[in-house]
């Protein structure tokens, strides 16, 4: 048939266009593929097609001619362009694609929706909005979204039903979601519930239209209820084998088989869950079927094992009962039929699991090892693929594994591939190939044969078999949320390994989704299902068959150097992304484990990151996985400049510094870093509450310290004195007399440093050491003791207390003090009683203003080393120290150390001199320090107070 001059004028119009000529005016290339022309033919946009081609076909698309311009197009395509032509056209849609950013990469796979319908969706509602340097274009969008609801996006029927789309605005249903590739079956039943509530037929004026979205319509009861009656007759008839005649004779197959059947009914009633959820009767049938089958099983149970399985699955209560029946039925006594299918939950729930009591690893291998063992091909593959290393995708889709056989299959992959010391073989490999090759829609175990093969773990290397696995994964539509991660891992795989560099943006953003999903969590552990390594993603990047090492370099570094000039961040992930580097950051900080390497992390974090990587690593510094830690102040600064970034994009609009995530989702963020901030600001807070602690207890320790090591150093000092200008032997005796005190307070110096260094490194070291002791070798009294050696060694020797010498003793001189009087209460022998009634005799005729009350301290054990040995001596020292000090002229000091039915008590009291300036000021040091320790050590601590002229402290420490 010939055409009209008219048609052939438009055909010769397009190629005129369309096609690339030399200076010889010889065909070269053209500007347009047979694909895109056929794209827009169809009404698509696609962004490689430049702007005048698309505007010529659309307006000859609008002629009354255009079917048959369509088809001469065609036709003539490959005569007009000749070999080379064609050739170059191809080499020239390939480079127009690689040059293309995420976001046009992602409206040219909108261009397909039977392939892409969820990119199809996505990019309708950047034309519905106008967003991403889009253009309102609603009839372009409703065109995207017919489509995509057609090839069962949910997603875009939801939004045809809810919203008027030509001409306005999309309203409040229809609120966008964040620029991410969205999974339709983690949203199938929101989208479902909601647009059954919009009701279609009041959206579409063409009834027939309204029709092929039927399945989300709101169906009333009775017309659920024909439903229902038509399903349990299509039900009972295949179920007519069973015989409740026999079964009430007593007959156990016949019990089972009635069973079985009331129990397929009351599935089939719970599957019209729109039913159940509004009809009261429906839900009471239910009821009443389930409690019938379960009696029959009953009754059926002691003669068949497929009984004692259906009532642990069905009807027992998680635990003993469940693990007792399933073991009965997977390993009968007599001659009872094992039931095979109770092996599985047998080793899943209960040998596999680690919280379960009856955990033990060899015997759930063994079940599930026994109950695979029906598919003997496999198990002769496993044989094969150890000696050949070769099976793929391809030849496991003939193994034949069933559904109902993923569990156990995955679980005994999951097993033996992290203890491939427990595998019998490839086991892992061959049972996640035959799982994905066989189970529609199963992305996990795709994605984990995909990674066996990428690391030739069990199998050989083999790059395009991998590749393979890993686009069956990202194809799949997930029905649980193992799978649905899985899916964003293997798309991100994919791209990175497969398709970069076009599309090693798109990979980081699915990366950066999943982190943000764990990073809104109060706290980012990781993920456990990530199998993925960084070694993963450098092994794809490298073995990429579209990249050339120099060009990949090359291109790697000039980003890296353009990176470093950047002063801040353009938009939620910066501008110049190191995309390889960020993902395998990425895996870092998504694998479950509990701490990452900080330096990992390194290209990812820097100077000129963006919003969500500084809000992301706060989390990941709050949930103290980040080794070496970078601190909470660090963390600070980072959530003040992801703030900071969120406001600055939210002042403009949203027009200039947004990238994918969109406006809404830079205000979702936003809200959750002023969340955080607050968390930060709490925690900064108690830090520094925790160091000014810190720095008092030092400067309390160091006071006791000095106070003991400098009264001994000069003691030593004038005895060494002595001794070089001796030659009596007696005075060397002598002497070495009064070396003694110098051991004792080596040993107390000695165990105050081991207190410095232990509260230095952990404050709550003292409280932990306090609790934990139990008795010891030495007495409180001891303690109290030397306590008050030490204390009266110090107040007979030490410049400091001069003054307080000379008000409580004015008729002594004790600026001469001699070795003699030292040598009377230095050292003090026999028990702790004898040495207490010797100190009390010296304090009585030396000092007598001084009243010591010791009553039943000797019964109390402590560690001559411990916690509550050091803190009793400190204390002890601290109350007689601060009496001592500020007691005025004629005063009496009484000091008492008493067991009660609430601890040990420590109690003193003195008169203050009240002419002395700042009585109680100049004591604050040593109460401080008292009130600190009592603290530590959770102390009952009395604040001092002045009653009647006299000071009195007083203290009860947790001691029995």
């Amino acid at each position: 048939m010939n055409a009209t001059p008219e048609v052939d004028r438009m055909v010769d119009d397009f190629f005129a266009h369309a096609l690339v000529r030399d200076a010889n005016e010889t065909v070269i290339a053209a500007r347009i593929t047979v694909g895109e022309f056929n794209w827009v033919s169809y009404g698509m946009k696609p962004p490689t097609v430049p702007p005048d081609l698309c505007g010529l076909i659309a307006r000859i698309r609008q002629h009354a001619d255009w079917s048959s311009v369509s088809n001469r197009i065609r036709l003539q395509w490959r005569e007009r362009l000749g070999p080379i032509a064609q050739k170059n056209t191809a080499e020239s849609y390939e480079k127009r694609v690689a040059c293309l950013a995420p976001i046009d990469r992602l409206k040219l796979d909108a261009c397909n929706p039977t392939s892409h319908p969820t990119e199809a969706t996505l990019v309708a509602k950047w034309y519905l909005d106008g967003t991403n340097d889009t253009p309102h274009d609603h009839e372009y969008a409703r065109h995207l979204l017919l489509e995509a609801a057609d090839c069962g996006n949910a997603e875009a029927a939801y939004l045809l039903a809810t919203a008027t789309i030509t001409g306005e605005t999309v309203d409040s249903p229809r609120k966008a979601v964040a620029g991410f590739i969205i999974e339709d079956a983690r949203l199938r039943d929101e989208f479902r519930t909601q647009a059954r509530a919009a009701r279609f037929f009041k959206v579409f004026q063409d009834e027939n239209a309204a029709r092929r979205y039927e399945d989300f319509t709101d169906t009333p009861v009775d017309y659920l209820r024909e439903q229902l009656e038509s399903d349990l007759q299509c039900r009972t008839s295949d179920d007519d084998e069973a015989d409740p005649s026999a079964a009430r004779a007593g007959d156990p197959d016949a019990q089972w088989r009635l069973a079985m059947c009331l129990l397929h009914q009351a599935d089939c009633i719970e599957r019209h869950s729109e039913l159940c959820a509004k009809d009261e009767m429906t839900r009471r049938r239910r009821d009443a079927l389930k409690a019938e089958a379960r009696r029959w099983l009953e009754q059926a149970s002691p003669a068949l094992s497929w009984a004692k399985h259906q009532l642990a699955m069905r009807f027992a209560e998680p635990g003993e009962e469940r693990f007792t029946l399933l073991h009965m039925a997977a390993v009968p006594t007599g001659e009872v039929s094992p039931c095979p299918l109770a092996l599985v939950p047998l080793a899943t729930d209960f040998y596999m699991n680690p919280a379960s009591t009856y955990h033990d690893i060899s015997k759930g291998l063994s079940c599930l090892r026994e109950y695979l063992g029906q598919y003997e091909s496999v198990s002769r593959d496993l044989e094969r693929i150890t000696r050949d290393a070769h099976i793929g995708i391809d030849e496991a889709s003939h193994f034949g594994v069933w559904e109902e056989d993923a569990q156990a299959a995955l679980c005994l992959a999951d097993y033996v591939k992290v203890y491939p010391q427990d595998a019998r073989g490839p086991e892992a490999y061959i049972w996640y190939s035959a799982v994905a090759a066989n189970i529609r829609n199963a992305a996990y175990a795709a994605l984990m044969a995909g990674l066996l093969e990428l690391r030739g773990q069990g199998c050989e290397k083999n790059l395009i078999r991998a590749k393979k696995l890993f686009d069956l994964a990202r194809k799949s539509s997930p029905g649980n949320p193992r799978d649905v991660r899985a899916v964003k891992y293997a798309d991100a795989l994919y791209r990175l390994g497969f398709e970069l560099p076009g599309h090693g943006r798109l990979a980081v953003d699915l990366l950066f989704e999943l982190l943000f999903e764990l990073a809104k969590e109060s706290e980012l552990k990781g993920d456990p299902d990530c199998a993925i390594t960084p070694a993963d993603i450098a092994d794809l990047v490298t073995r990429n068959p579209n990249l050339e090492d120099y060009y990949y370099c090359q291109i790697r570094d000039d980003s890296r150097s353009r990176r470093k000039a950047i002063r801040g961040a353009s938009g939620p992930y910066g501008e110049f992304a190191l995309f390889p580097d960020i993902a395998e950051g990425l895996i870092w900080a998504l694998q479950s484990q509990e701490t990452i390497p900080r330096e990992a992390l390194g290209k990812l974090w820097d100077d000129t990151s963006s919003m969500i990587e500084d809000y992301v690593w706060v989390r990941l510094e709050l949930s103290s996985r980040l080794v070496p830690s970078t601190g909470i102040n660090d963390a600070a600064r980072r959530i003040k400049r992801v703030i900071d970034l969120a406001d600055r994009c939210l002042d403009h609009g949203g027009s200039e510094d947004l990238d994918m995530n969109g406006f809404a989702a830079v205000q979702d963020l936003r809200a959750k870093a002023l969340r955080t901030a607050s968390i930060i600001a709490c925690q900064l807070a108690e830090e520094h509450a925790r160091e000014d602690e810190r720095r008092q207890m030092i400067s309390f320790l160091s006071h006791t310290l000095v106070n003991v090591t400098v009264g001994t150093s000069r003691m030593l000092r004038e005895i060494m004195a002595e001794l070089a200008a001796v030659r009596d032997p007696a005075h060397v005796a002598a002497l070495a007399v009064r070396l003694a005190p110098t051991a004792t307070r080596a040993s107390v110096v000695e165990s105050l440093v081991k207190v410095f260094k232990l509260y230095t490194s952990d404050p709550d070291a003292l409280r932990k050491d306090w609790e934990s002791e139990q008795g010891g070798d030495h007495s409180v009294a001891q303690t109290v003791v030397l306590a008050l050696q030490m204390t009266l060694l110090r107040f007979c020797r030490m410049p400091e207390f001069k003054s307080a010498r000379r008000r409580l003793l004015p008729d002594v001189q004790y600026d001469t003090l001699t070795a003699e009087l030292i040598s009377e209460i230095m050292p003090l022998e026999g028990s702790s009683a004898a040495q207490l009634e010797q100190l009390a005799a010296w304090v009585e005729r030396r000092m007598p203003f001084l009243r010591l009350s010791l009553a039943g301290a000797e019964d109390l054990r402590v560690m001559e080393d411990g916690a509550r040995h050091i803190v009793i001596f400190a204390l002890v020292g601290e109350f007689l120290t601060n009496a001592l000090k500020f007691t005025g002229t004629g005063g009496a000091i009484s000091l008492s150390v008493t067991r009660t039915d609430t601890g040990l008590e420590l109690a003193c009291r003195n008169p203050v001199d009240t002419e002395m300036p700042r009585p109680l000021l100049s004591g604050k040091t040593g109460l401080d320090f008292v009130r600190k320790v009592c603290q530590l050590v959770a102390a009952r601590f009395d604040e001092p107070a002045v009653d009647g002229g006299a000071f009195s402290v007083h203290a009860v420490l947790p001691i029995q």
